[in-house]
């Protein structure tokens, strides 16, 4: 049985599982409403600490990331879901507009005017590490792929750049590939505010 105790938001990540499990428990009835209250409080802590980052003067493309590691399209995906889902705990505007700020991001109001998402602005990926595209010479509009990497690990893309450590090349798999995992959050985000009043 879960315990009352400060319990922390963070990423939505494989690898670290504790805050889907910490907002299941929050939606979960008849279940402890003093716990669910500590819950409810960290998320919104998390939520602000967020909007403060996203809407601060140095961070001009209102991005949820100070980081540029491996996914990190993804990641920034990943903060707009729980934004959102501080939105649906805690109306709050903020938390709305600086999970579409994320959504813009991915879109292409970043460093590179690049649209990471396939098929979608005038200046969207054309050259995705994925071996059935590459086959078949087409491309799957809606696919987003890895984004900005500062560690850029294929030793094709730049390293060191933050948001500009990114190359729209096929070999360049640490920046380029894709995955369902980070389809995920784009379509809850994209979805939400496609159906938000």
């Amino acid at each position: 049985a879960l315990r009352a105790t400060t319990p922390s938001i963070g990423p939505l990540t494989w690898a670290d599982t504790r805050t889907m499990a910490l907002l299941t428990y929050l939606f979960t009835p008849d279940a402890d409403p003093t716990l669910q209250s500590a819950i409810r409080q960290a998320l919104r802590t998390w939520a602000d600490e967020m909007v403060a980052w996203v809407s601060s003067p140095i961070n001009p493309y209102r991005v949820s990331l100070s980081v540029y590691s491996w996914a990190s399209n993804k990641a920034a995906l990943d903060n707009a879901v729980l934004l959102l889902v501080a939105s649906a705990v805690t109306p709050q505007r903020s938390y709305r507009e600086a999970a579409l700020d994320q959504l813009h991001y991915v879109l292409g109001r970043n460093p590179l005017a690049k649209s990471y998402v396939i098929g979608y602005g005038h200046n969207s990926v054309r050259h995705p590490h994925n071996r059935i595209m590459v086959l078949h010479d087409r491309l799957v509009p809606g696919v987003i792929v890895g984004g900005p990497n500062k560690d850029a690990q294929d030793g094709r893309a730049p390293a060191g750049l933050g948001p500009r450590s990114y190359i729209d090349a096929t070999e360049a798999y640490s920046v380029n590939e894709n995955s369902i995992e980070y389809n995920a959050p784009l379509v809850f985000v994209a979805a939400f505010f496609r159906t938000a009043p």
